[in-house]
């Protein structure tokens, strides 16, 4: 937990993938997009110049969510409202 397990960084994005094990949910939980907030939240200020975006891999059905800057944005006014 806190440490992110793949980081993609080239001239104009900075990735971010989170591997999840199991099959992706019909509902994503909030934890999961506060984690990707936080992650993106940091890398924003290491690379100001660059689009980060942030993934969360699941390992059963090898399918990828993104988790677009909106839903960032909503998990982190939420943990910011306690």
């Amino acid at each position: 937990a806190g440490q992110i397990d793949r980081l993609l960084v080239d001239e104009t994005n900075v990735i971010v993938a989170d591997f999840k094990t199991g099959a992706r949910p019909s509902v994503t939980p909030v934890d999961y997009h506060r984690q990707m907030a936080l992650y993106a939240a940091l890398l924003e200020q290491i690379y100001p110049d660059r689009e980060v975006v942030t993934w969360l891999v699941w390992t059963e059905d090898r399918s990828v969510e993104e988790i677009d800057r909106a839903a960032r944005d909503a998990a982190l006014a939420a943990l910011a409202l306690g």
